[in-house]
């Protein structure tokens, strides 16, 4: 059996023959044909004792969706839980990770294994990626997105080519030249970001378009995409970053064509904006009955009467962020630090290649502001609205390390690296953080000791954890192997273990499933681990946990994560490939899901990209060392010369 396999099975081995180990010759009794007939019938009646016992405690845990001490529940008869219709037992695997202490020490044989293994997985994730990318090719060429069952393509980013752009460096580092030149071509001829004229989002279009086009040219040296990202930087930049009347914040949303830029309306709080963020209220756990209409003193009190965000250390906020002439709610005047505090690398790289200093410097007053005023705690609340000449925040009151915050966190550690690690302060930004996050947000569950992030909503926990917070496993890794103090001193180790803990509840939330793929969020309950509501088990393609099998992988050479790559693949294949594509699934938790006709540019972008990293596809390229990756995965140089 292989060095690999040994790894997997050595504790269910091990178990076993304890099992098989019986104490012998201490009676003489060799069968229980030996024994009196009395005896036979009180073991035979003692065994059927103990089967009914067993079953009764199995039937009545299973009813309260409680796992058994070290077996993991993946259904149970509890339908408000949306377990699934019938209980499945399974060992809970790989325990031995649950915490992040385990140091597996990898030898010789078994990298060499290890690697000869993932050759074969490597080639079959480029397969995926020619059956996702001919399948856009061939039905949705040019669009932002195709739509994988019925065949068919759609411009729901603005009709940007956004899946085309954003998968450019994936074909490349897959060394899918033919593919890579023809999608060259097709932008140089095609793509002119004048005829744009939906608005769009200026995150997404920044992360994935402008990402897609930076990392294309760092990657193959063609000019082609420096000019395209010339234009659609110029284009963000006059429309998003004109900072009118003192603002701060970058405009959420934008037209790229100057004309449609200037025809816009500027629209008061209405009555439909209203309704949109009730329903954004009630996404994130907030109170229903609040009163968003309230006169300005209630304005800054939460429901239980706590004061807006004072407690945090901030001299000026309001809960409402109202200006006399500004909407709250109009993408003129609010975002979230994730929207905000992710635009730095692409812009700061796009001025070092063009030349022109304008780029870096307009995207890093939003986050320079952020600097200012971080909290004592390092940790932000999500939401920002422009004060005249300042930043307020926030309505919501809510911190989080998933979506909203996210990439915010990730920046302040990879802007630190795209500098060559000369410019500190956003490292400093990046470790108060951390130690905000251990101190107030990190918690484990009971009973298996699951390591996860909770979220902050009005001062109270909420117990949920998005899967976008599995990003974090590979960023606490990633930061702790470059931390300033040394990988081996006291904070990096402390970082470096929790992402290893984190990572294995990830996994765990893949794992746990009837389909081996994750959905969206997880609520953590005592005695139960987590659970999944019925809104909850969607699949959406999402890369965050494979990010960090990747990271994990690339500091220590750990054949598990490959290991638990491959199984996610391998749940990919089964309940998300159609003839068209990949799709998102729906019911993950349930023997039965079902596909949904939607497959995310980031699934081309980041989801395949990093698995076929993860089995060896970085040989050439050391991206970890030579590149820092976008919170899109596309690897941009880092200065080092500090320019």
């Amino acid at each position: 059996m292989g060095i690999i396999q040994n790894l997997l099975n050595n504790n269910r081995n091990h178990r076993n023959s304890l099992r098989l180990n019986r104490r012998r010759g201490s009676t003489g009794v060799n069968n229980l044909a030996d024994l009196p007939p009395y005896v036979c019938s009180l073991f035979i009646l003692l065994s059927g004792t103990v089967f009914c016992l067993v079953n009764f405690i199995v039937y009545t845990y299973a009813s309260y969706n409680i796992p058994l001490p070290g077996i993991q529940l993946r259904g149970s008869q509890d339908h408000d839980a949306h377990w699934g219709s019938t209980a499945v037992y399974r060992k809970m695997r790989h325990m031995e990770y649950v915490d992040g202490s385990l140091v597996v020490q990898v030898t010789p044989e078994m990298k060499e294994e290890s690697d000869i293994l993932a050759a074969k997985r490597r080639h079959d994730v480029q397969g995926a990626m020619l059956h996702a990318w001919s399948n856009y090719e061939k039905y949705a060429m040019g669009k932002d997105e195709l739509l994988p069952m019925s065949q068919n393509g759609r411009d729901n980013w603005g009709g940007m080519a956004m899946t085309l752009v954003d998968s450019l460096d994936t074909l490349w580092l897959m060394d899918l030249k033919k593919e890579f030149y023809e999608a060259r071509d097709w932008v140089r001829d095609h793509l002119d970001y004048s005829n744009v004229h939906e608005e769009v989002s200026t995150f997404e279009t920044t992360i994935r378009n402008l990402g897609g086009m930076l990392s294309a040219y760092e990657l193959s040296g063609d000019e082609v995409f420096l000019g395209k990202a010339e234009d659609l930087g110029s284009r963000l930049l006059r429309s998003a970053m004109s900072y009118e009347k003192g603002n701060t914040i970058p405009k959420s949303r934008v037209y790229l064509n100057e004309a449609d830029q200037e025809k816009r309306e500027f629209k008061k709080f209405d009555d439909e904006a209203g309704d949109d963020v009730r329903k954004q209220r009630k996404n994130i756990g907030l109170y229903d009955d609040y009163d968003y209409g309230a006169d300005p003193k209630q304005k800054t009190e939460a429901k239980d009467g706590r004061k807006g965000l004072d407690k945090y250390g901030f001299d000026d906020v309001s809960m409402a962020g109202y200006d006399d002439d500004v909407s709250f709610y109009s993408s003129y005047s609010s975002s979230n630090i994730a929207e905000l505090g992710s635009l730095q690398l692409e812009f700061r790289y796009l001025s070092k290649v063009s030349g022109d200093e304008k780029y870096g410097k307009a995207a890093m007053i939003p986050f320079d502001k952020l600097a200012e005023s971080q909290p004592s705690d390092g940790l932000f609340p999500v939401s920002v609205s422009n004060g005249i000449g300042d930043q307020k925040y926030s309505l919501y009151d809510k911190i989080s390390f998933g979506s909203m915050g996210d990439s915010a966190y990730e920046y302040m550690l990879k802007l630190w690296l795209q500098s060559g690690k000369t410019e500190h302060k956003y490292r400093h930004m990046y470790d108060l953080a951390i130690e905000g996050l251990h101190e107030k947000l990190l918690h484990r569950s009971t009973p298996s000791g699951l390591t996860y992030i909770t979220q902050i909503v009005y001062g109270d926990e909420l117990h949920h954890m998005e899967e976008f917070v599995c990003f974090a496993g590979g960023m606490l890794a990633l930061g702790a192997f470059h931390d300033p103090e040394g990988f081996e001193s006291s904070r990096a180790q402390r970082d470096f273990t929790t992402a290893k803990a984190l990572t294995y509840t990830c996994y765990q939330m893949h794992a746990r499933t009837d389909t081996g793929l994750a959905g969206n969020n997880v609520i953590f309950v005592p005695g139960a681990d987590f659970q999944y509501s019925q809104e909850d088990q969607t699949h959406q393609l999402r890369p965050e946990f494979v990010e960090s099998l990747y990271i994990l992988y690339y500091i220590t050479g750990d054949p598990m994560y490959r290991e638990w790559g491959w199984e996610y693949f391998e749940a990919l294949e089964k309940y998300s490939k159609v003839e068209g594509g990949y799709t998102s699934v729906k019911g993950v938790h349930s023997p039965s899901p079902w596909n949904e006709d939607s497959m995310e540019s980031f699934f081309l972008a980041e989801t395949l990209k990093y698995l076929y990293l993860l089995f060896g596809g970085d040989k050439e390229n050391n991206l970890l060392n030579k590149y820092v990756l976008t919170t899109e995965a596309h690897p941009l140089g880092i200065f080092r010369n500090n320019s």
